[in-house]
């Protein structure tokens, strides 16, 4: 499992929706976890000491989102200096130590110990599911690429089928008021 933090998915919907205005931190900080970090952030083990730390990520980093997913643009480089144990998941914070855990995501598990170990252009990506319209919008609002702002107005409607995420599905009622 990958994605959006509850954290970060909360203040995307609130955002979306005009609720608060989310301004995203200039710099994300990308680190390791040895077991999966989950949507609450509890279950994040980062390694601790072989000159382990969080290796910022600003704007630049990210690439532009296409089809709900947005990947690493450049190379992101960590260098241990010891043994970090197996590494299974990346991890997206808004802060070097501590803060708030943005996304997540799977890598193939590796042993790191001692040298230099990096994720290679792509290999990093965050996918995001809401209506085709919007997700790269908010992807990109989210990773500091382009700004979003919520619409005044928004309209609800009914559907007697799965609209989908493309909006194909879309079968609204027709008639009778």
């Amino acid at each position: 499992m990958a994605g959006f933090s509850n954290y970060w998915r909360n203040k995307a919907v609130s955002h979306l929706f005009g609720k608060e205005v989310y301004t995203p931190s200039a710099t994300k900080y990308v680190g390791l976890s040895l077991s999966d970090p989950g949507r609450d952030g509890l279950g994040v083990l980062e390694p601790t000491g072989g000159g382990y730390s969080r290796v910022s990520a600003s704007s630049d980093v990210w690439g532009l989102a296409s089809g709900g997913t947005i990947r690493n643009a450049s190379a992101i480089q960590f260098v241990a200096t010891g043994s970090w144990g197996t590494v299974s998941y990346f991890v997206v914070y808004d802060s070097p130590t501590g803060g708030n855990l943005l996304c997540y995501g799977t890598v193939t598990p590796i042993a790191i110990t001692v040298g230099t170990w990096e994720f290679a252009i792509g290999a990093m990506s965050v996918t995001l599911t809401l209506p085709n319209y919007v997700r790269d919008q908010i992807l990109n609002h989210m990773f500091g690429k382009a700004t979003y702002t919520a619409p005044a107005s928004y309209y609800l409607g009914m559907s007697s089928s799965d609209p989908l995420v493309d909006g194909s599905g879309l079968a609204e009622p027709v008639g009778s008021g």
